[in-house]
């Protein structure tokens, strides 16, 4: 049978994704079962077959909009299987947990910490699943992984991930994200002429310190903390020990949200805000 091309795509990434959508019409629908709260409609993530509009649309995508997936069935029923996978149980939480598994940061990681019988029942009818962000592009095929007679949970069943899968897939979350990091400060470092002979080696160190840094500010988002990382090396701090206590301050303020915060110490330090 013929492979179909679809996308998931993260409305809350893609603010422009209701608007083209109901402008281009492709064959698509939302990934949350329906009835859909109207407030969430435009934050939530679509699974979309690829038509050559939604295609060159995405060519123009930055951002970690989602995934890319292949498979020979129709949409609605991919679109069951992958409902199915939308909620996840993890140790320490009486309630279900979204799995954002169509973010390209974090689908190969959570493929990683599944057993063999996980994966296949995950996989179901995707053949083949590309990522393609910042930089990076990357693609499985998966037309071995499934055996339908080993598939024995049942439709309404959440995944559940033990301590030991769920501590992995944190540990392997971090660590992507740090190289990536790493690999950001390295670039700059590279191409600023002041830098002559930056320590490479400790860049890693350095990429894991920023993040902390940002973590313990609950910045969590990518494009925050490569703000907060260009700020600090444009500023010359490779230790988090050396931060002015003003940026701490300014941090700290609970009366406004976090988001608000780093752009307004952004616009301080560097006079815009990166993208």
């Amino acid at each position: 049978m013929e492979q179909i091309r679809y996308a998931i795509i993260d409305g809350a990434v893609e603010d422009e994704l209701v608007r083209f959508l109901s402008t281009q019409t492709p064959p698509h629908c939302c990934l949350y079962s329906p009835p859909v709260q109207s407030e969430i409609v435009e934050l939530a993530p679509y699974l979309v077959q690829i038509t050559p509009e939604v295609d060159e649309w995405l060519k123009c995508r930055t951002t970690p909009w989602g995934i890319t997936l292949f498979s020979t069935k129709p949409l609605h029923l991919l679109l069951q299987h992958l409902r199915r996978y939308l909620w996840v149980k993890i140790p320490e939480q009486e309630k279900t947990v979204l799995l954002r598994f169509y973010d390209p940061r974090n689908i190969w990681a959570i493929l990683d910490v599944l057993t063999p019988l996980e994966l296949s029942s995950f996989i179901g009818p995707i053949s083949k699943i590309l990522t393609n962000y910042d930089g990076y592009s990357h693609q499985e095929n998966f037309e071995s992984a499934y055996e339908e007679k080993y598939i024995t949970s049942s439709a309404t069943e959440a995944l559940v991930l033990s301590s030991r899968q769920f501590k992995k897939l944190n540990k392997l979350t971090k660590a992507n994200y740090i190289n990536k990091l790493a690999c950001f400060i390295r670039d700059y470092y590279l191409a600023d002429k002041n830098f002559l002979h930056p320590d490479m080696e400790a860049v890693p160190q350095q990429a894991e310190d920023y993040l902390f840094f940002c973590h313990a500010f609950n910045i969590v988002d990518s494009r925050s903390v490569r703000g907060i990382t260009l700020a600090l090396l444009k500023k010359g701090i490779t230790r988090t020990t050396e931060i002015p206590q003003q940026w701490e301050a300014l941090l700290s303020n609970s009366n406004q949200s976090i988001y608000y915060q780093v752009e307004k110490l952004l616009l301080q330090e560097l006079g815009y805000i990166p993208e």
